[in-house]
């Protein structure tokens, strides 16, 4: 992983100001495995949608611990991961989400109705993500963002119109 970018500044008289800034790059390598710090669960979803409903939430309570919930659903029914076999994760390593520019409104990240996941997100915090924008959560330690039953859920909230997201994240089941 690497973040890198350069800012621009133009002066009234024509004067052109540049900042650059680079994080250096950086690769973590999670083995195979069901350890502490080795990455036996992945979900993979690059294009989900919830339809918006003005007059009631239109979101996905996400359950990061076993996708137990309604419309946890990568493509092999609910509760199953991209193989189509149960998940059971405890501690997340990565987390990508991505709210497509297809999109037609804003997502809204977390703070599910009961058993948020606070691995990450203080209770009642939230993100908001407009379209063609994403945001990675990377863990550097083996011990990950922890995961339990009862507190392992991600809300994904369509604001404002339709959203055309993505999903991801590796864990390890012990």
């Amino acid at each position: 992983m690497r973040v890198q970018g350069r800012y621009q500044s133009v002066l009234p008289d024509g004067q052109v100001a540049f900042v650059d800034w680079d994080d250096g790059f950086q690769t973590i390598d999670w083995l195979d495995g069901s350890f502490a710090g080795y990455c036996d669960t992945i979900l993979s979803a690059n294009l989900l949608g919830i339809t918006w409903n003005p007059s009631v939430p239109s979101k996905v309570d996400w359950d990061l611990h076993d996708l137990s919930e309604p419309d946890n659903d990568v493509g092999h029914g609910d509760a199953e991961d991209n193989l189509g076999t149960g998940q059971c994760s405890v501690r997340v390593y990565n987390l990508l989400i991505k709210n497509h520019q297809a999109s037609e409104g804003d997502m809204l990240i977390g703070n599910a109705s009961s058993n948020k996941w606070t691995g990450f997100f203080n209770t009642g915090a939230t993100l908001t993500l407009p379209p063609d924008t994403a945001f990675a959560l990377i863990a550097e330690s083996q011990s990950g963002m922890p995961i339990t039953e009862t507190n392992a859920l991600l809300k994904i909230e369509a604001i404002g119109g339709t959203l055309s997201y993505g999903l991801n994240f590796n864990g390890c089941s012990r």
